[in-house]
């Protein structure tokens, strides 16, 4: 036992120099950890924003061709402008509307299903490796008072 202690009195400042060295280098780890969840949950909502858009842009055409199209490239435009970048092909939208005849007509629900399957290292600009899908729906009425054709 007296060898343990002749050490410990030898290395008084082995602490500090441990704590100069290991400290910096875990509060980095946890700032880049923070760092990659807010993105992740900026991605998340950059996803469900272009839902709602795209959902709103599709009401406002009078045949489900036209609102498609629209639905579709309202939220590619989306992601791209807010750096989302979606896995090969983009990302996957998909439009449905809530009424008996299926067509655009006052009162029905338009709902519009955004997913985006991206690359943790691309969203986190840490390097992550792996993947995540987010998903997001988006849901709009058509207006009752939209002027007729």
């Amino acid at each position: 036992m007296s060898g343990f202690r002749r050490r410990v009195r030898l290395d008084p400042g082995m602490v500090s120099t441990e704590l100069a060295i290991c400290v910096p280098v875990v509060l980095f780890a946890f700032v880049a950890l923070v760092m990659a969840g807010g993105r992740l949950v900026q991605a998340e909502g950059e996803v469900a924003s272009a839902a709602q858009e795209a959902a709103r842009a599709a009401t406002l055409h009078r045949s489900i061709g036209p609102a498609r199209s629209a639905a579709g490239s309202i939220a590619r435009a989306n992601l791209e402008q807010s750096g989302t970048t979606c896995r090969a092909g983009g990302p996957e939208v998909d439009m449905a509307v809530d009424v008996p005849s299926g067509l655009m007509e006052h009162g029905a629900i338009v709902t519009v299903t955004v997913t985006c399957v991206a690359d943790l290292g691309d969203i986190t600009r840490v390097g992550l490796p792996g993947s995540m899908e987010f998903r997001a729906q988006g849901r709009e009425i058509i207006d009752e008072f939209r002027s007729s054709p």
